[in-house]
């Protein structure tokens, strides 16, 4: 399992340097979320590496706002920055996921089989098919009720 997540995580971390971190946050995590229920394992897993590997944009000025300012400023080249943002990536990783597996796991049971609470949110949000056009505000207050109330329910057992 260590090989999918830090592959994933890895991934969307190299992603992150072309386009913004939340918009790959937004793609990678529920496909992350998938992938770590078809394998049986804790959600937390997969979510949380890739939720931090999001933030590891160093190298290239597109990256992030910060990247870009000190690159124009500067006049740093983007040869200047790829080899220092990756050798600082590659230890963000390594440390992150080091980190995920002798800390997370045993601290929070992420290596535990998937939680009651994970499975019944996942029921709930593929029981209410949506078509994109018919989507509007009552259709997301209503979807958004009844995960709550599954989640209340599931906290009440």
């Amino acid at each position: 399992m260590p090989l999918v997540v830090s592959a994933i995580s890895f991934l969307a971390s190299f992603t992150t340097e072309l386009a913004s971190n939340s918009a790959i946050a937004t793609i990678f995590l529920p496909i992350s979320n998938e992938i770590a229920l078809s394998l049986g394992q804790h959600p937390l897993l997969f979510l949380i590496p890739v939720t931090l590997s999001c933030s590891y944009a160093f190298m290239l000025p597109v990256g992030t706002p910060a990247n870009a300012l000190v690159s124009s400023h500067a006049g740093l080249r983007r040869a200047d920055m790829a080899l220092p943002g990756l050798l600082t990536k590659v230890l963000c990783l390594l440390v992150m996921l080091a980190n995920l597996y002798l800390l997370g796991v045993p601290m929070f049971g992420l290596g535990e089989d998937v939680p009651e609470w994970a499975v019944q949110v996942a029921a709930a949000v593929t029981s209410q098919p949506a078509v994109l056009g018919s989507i509007n505000s009552t259709t997301l207050v209503t979807s958004q009720a009844a995960v709550a109330t599954t989640a209340a329910q599931t906290l009440e057992t």
